[in-house]
């Protein structure tokens, strides 16, 4: 089984800032798997891509969405993809929980998936979260900072740019 990091994402405005999942790629390494309502999730093959997208993702959505704020949850782990458009494993499960828990918070990601992160991000202490579907609390951590973006994981033109009419 391939190891990835999940992404889930969710405000009740996030979708009207952001472009449709057939614009592909924002930042190199992940893709966005599906809308899901309000929020979306995104996949990533390594855990470094895959925060910084949801770091940038974070503050443009300071600007775009406010005053809503974005909540994030990140979970690495083994994942199948079932039938070639859903992933199935605990990542992903404990990514959507992360979500919900992260609400006036911003990301949450488990203490001990936090280990290797973009430069420039670091992690805030929280307190350990009950999760529903994990028989025990998960040691937590918050994102913090902005990462060091390089030309490749630049998500600033999905935002800024002007609709095509043709």
């Amino acid at each position: 089984m391939p190891k990835v990091i999940e992404l889930r994402c969710s405000t009740l405005s996030f979708r009207s800032g952001i472009a449709d999942k057939s614009d592909g790629l924002f930042c190199e390494g992940v893709r966005i798997d599906k809308y899901l309502g309000d929020g979306l999730m995104a996949v990533a093959v390594e855990a470094e891509d895959g925060i910084t997208f949801a770091m940038m993702l974070q503050r443009n959505a300071a600007l775009a969405c406010a005053p809503l704020s974005l909540r994030i949850g990140i979970a690495t782990g083994d994942t199948m993809l079932f039938e070639g458009q859903d992933y199935i494993g605990s990542a992903p499960n404990m990514a959507a929980r992360l979500c919900d828990a992260a609400a006036g918070l911003g990301t949450l990601i488990p203490l001990d998936q936090a280990s290797e992160l973009p430069v420039g991000v670091y992690t805030v202490p929280h307190e350990p979260v009950a999760l529903p579907g994990f028989a025990q609390p998960i040691e937590v951590a918050i994102l913090a900072g902005e990462p060091l973006i390089d030309s490749r994981s630049d998500i600033n033109e999905v935002w800024n740019r002007s609709p095509f009419v043709g």
